[in-house]
């Protein structure tokens, strides 16, 4: 693992900030969260927590800090009807995490998403559904 001193860590999170300055125009700044966490000479790590986003926010988000949106994965963590996803990257050569709650999909969506995978692999299995 890489050792980073905590003026490379603010610098990343400085970075992080202005990349994300245009994207998190519609968040209130209370529904985020910035964490530094910095073990001297061991580990450094920048962390960002959005308590409510939506797909399309965590995937500016993902984007606007280099990662793409299909790099988003589901943590396992639900509550409350909302599903935690994280996308991982690295941001001036220190690691860094985005974490945000997502609603969960309802059961139509989910369904139409399952419709759409069977489609992609057998064509013929939506005419068996129908």
């Amino acid at each position: 693992m890489a050792r980073h001193t905590i003026t490379e860590l603010h610098a990343a999170l400085g970075t992080a900030i202005e990349r994300l300055a245009p994207v998190l125009t519609d968040l209130e700044p209370n529904q985020t969260t910035w964490t530094l966490g910095f073990q001297p000479s061991e580990s450094a790590e920048l962390e960002l927590h959005i308590y409510r986003a939506t797909r399309a926010e965590l995937d500016a988000i993902a984007t606007a800090l280099g990662a793409r949106p299909g790099d988003i994965t589901r943590t396992g963590l639900r509550s409350g009807g909302k599903e935690e996803h994280e996308v991982r990257f690295a941001v001036s050569g220190i690691p860094a995490v985005v974490s945000a709650w997502l609603p969960e999909p309802s059961e139509r969506e989910q369904l139409l998403a399952r419709l759409a995978q069977l489609d992609a692999s057998d064509p013929s299995s939506v005419r068996r559904l129908t």
